[in-house]
């Protein structure tokens, strides 16, 4: 008996979308050390030569400014909520 799309062998597997430990306590990290030594943190960044500045404030904007969706994202939210689907707009029928 062969597994349907969707199911997998371990059923009390890690739950669709919960987070990653590990990554959620490195963000905690990241996230404390920037309270904590802010200043200095943009003191550093200052002192790059300006190709390298630029190139990680690019990286910055890329964690705080959401990726737009793509179709299959969009698709996918369809139906879950209309206020989303203003939000993010619904594919039109071609």
């Amino acid at each position: 008996m062969g597994l349907k799309k969707g199911m997998t062998n371990n059923p009390a597997g890690k739950p669709k979308g919960s987070k990653n430990k590990l990554q959620l306590s490195i963000k905690t990290r990241v996230v404390e050390y920037l309270n904590n030594d802010f200043d200095d943190f943009i003191f550093d960044l200052d002192t790059l030569p300006v190709k390298d500045r630029t190139k990680a404030k690019l990286e910055l904007v890329k964690l705080i400014v959401p990726r737009p969706l793509n179709d299959e994202e969009i698709n996918a939210l369809s139906g879950v909520n209309p206020l989303l689907e203003k939000l993010f707009g619904k594919k039109k029928e071609e």
